[in-house]
């Protein structure tokens, strides 16, 4: 800035140098008033005062009247060039200093709008509100070393398995991180085909495009689900890439099972992995039936608490609070052991997996020791997204809005409307010791 102000003040004084030499020039004023008479006089000023006046009078030491004057043509060219040059020059040296300020660094850059969190059709979550945070984000986006375009996707058990929640932190500490979402990909992004009518707008765009633009009919559709998805996921890889955005998406066992091989050789990066699982398989059986999950209709039925009728809340029951729906099993023990299967399908893959209790352990209690926990797990759980960029404060920060905002778990025998006969069909079986909860 110094060094333009000092070009800027030298030029001035150029500036009236020259003034003062064309005001001596020898019978100036009397030959231009010869050549022309009083209107052209006239509109050579306005003219020249309309150019005056669009120089910045803050840089310029210029009189209108002394360059009107000047300004008038004559025999001599040397006069009216020099001035339109310098009065360029001016014009140039402004334009100069504006730019410069304009491309000056500011700190004060506020901190990236995090998106409303997203409610997947599987489970709801309680915290629903644009989050805020006690730590500014940090913005690494524009200096970091991660690999842009290799998805990391969450293997889950499937339904009522937290991964709403899940999702919902993951968002946080991305963009606490200084980092944002790819856009188009939310949480659900492999139910492909599936639209989203609480959000209206598709679970995956990118897949909609490829259909859309290549008028397949539904069998095409079904017939190519497979290679569409894996499509729908390099087109995807491909914005993030561009944006320097994060993929980041969850997969059931079924899912995962059918695509994995495919998801280890992406064009544009493989993926990583981190396994999601609920500990007490109980809880998640009883969330299934009660909302009515395909997957266990030969388990049981959602029925009303009040008379033991069946309920056709299902999922929706979760917005009526006020309503009381419960689960009555039918065959409790095949619901254990499905999901069961399910968990140790997950621990046995070539990656770290974590259950819901400890994950969100932190919403539940106001302790330190939890709270710390709860972020230890969650930097182990996350590094495989943030890698080397990953920091304890600014997870800490993330997770700080739910601490200690929910109850202990209350008792399953209030949920399950035959629980008198489900903990006697559980008794004396040692792997499921541990899994009822009364209070």
């Amino acid at each position: 800035m110094g060094e333009i102000e000092n070009i800027l003040n030298r030029r001035r004084r150029q500036y009236e140098y020259e003034l003062v030499e064309l005001q001596t020039a020898d019978n100036v004023d009397n030959a231009l008033q010869q050549e022309c008479d009083q209107q052209e006089c006239e509109q050579l000023l306005k003219t020249s005062i309309h150019i005056t006046d669009s120089v910045d009078p803050y840089h310029s030491n210029f009189e209108p009247i002394a360059i009107a004057k000047n300004a008038l043509p004559k025999r001599s060219s040397f006069s009216w060039g020099r001035i339109v040059s310098l009065s360029f020059f001016v014009f140039a040296l402004v334009l100069l200093l504006h730019s410069t300020v304009e491309d000056s660094p500011n700190d004060s850059t506020p901190p990236p709008v995090l998106e409303p969190n997203e409610m997947e059709q599987e489970e709801a979550y309680s915290h629903q509100s644009t989050p805020t945070f006690s730590q500014t984000p940090t913005n690494h986006s524009s200096t970091s070393s991660l690999q842009f375009g290799s998805p990391f996707i969450v293997l889950t058990e499937g339904g009522c398995s937290g991964t709403t929640a899940v999702g919902h932190y993951i968002r946080n500490i991305v963009s606490m991180h200084g980092f944002h979402k790819t856009e188009h990909v939310n949480f659900e992004f492999l139910h492909a085909n599936q639209y989203n009518s609480r959000k209206h707008k598709h679970k995956n765009q990118y897949y909609q495009d490829i259909v859309t633009e290549r008028n397949m009919t539904k069998e095409e559709e079904i017939e190519n689900y497979r290679d569409l998805v894996i499509e729908s996921i390099e087109r995807a890889q491909e914005v993030a890439i561009e944006t320097k955005s994060l993929m980041f998406f969850k997969a059931n066992v079924k899912q995962y099972k059918k695509l994995h091989s495919r998801l280890d050789d992406l064009d544009g990066g493989a993926s990583s992995y981190a396994g999601v699982y609920r500990e007490n398989i109980l809880d998640r059986c009883i969330c299934m039936v009660r909302d009515c999950f395909h997957e266990v209709k030969d388990f049981g039925i959602s029925v009303f608490g009040a008379n033991g009728t069946e309920a056709d809340l299902c999922f929706d029951r979760r917005f009526h609070p006020e309503v009381d729906v419960q689960a009555y099993f039918t065959n409790v023990k095949g619901c254990l052991k499905e999901d069961e299967w399910r968990v140790n399908f997950i621990c046995g893959q070539g990656f770290d997996s974590f259950s819901s209790e400890n994950l969100f352990l932190f919403e539940t209690s106001m302790e330190d020791n939890d709270f710390e926990a709860s972020v230890n797990t969650w930097m182990e759980f996350v590094k495989p997204l943030l890698q080397d960029e990953l920091e304890w404060d600014l997870v800490a920060s993330a997770l700080e809005e739910g601490r200690g905002t929910r109850t202990e778990p209350s008792s399953q025998e209030n949920k399950v409307y035959n629980y008198e006969e489900v903990k006697e069909e559980m008794t004396g079986i040692n792997e499921w010791e541990g899994q009822e909860r009364i209070r």
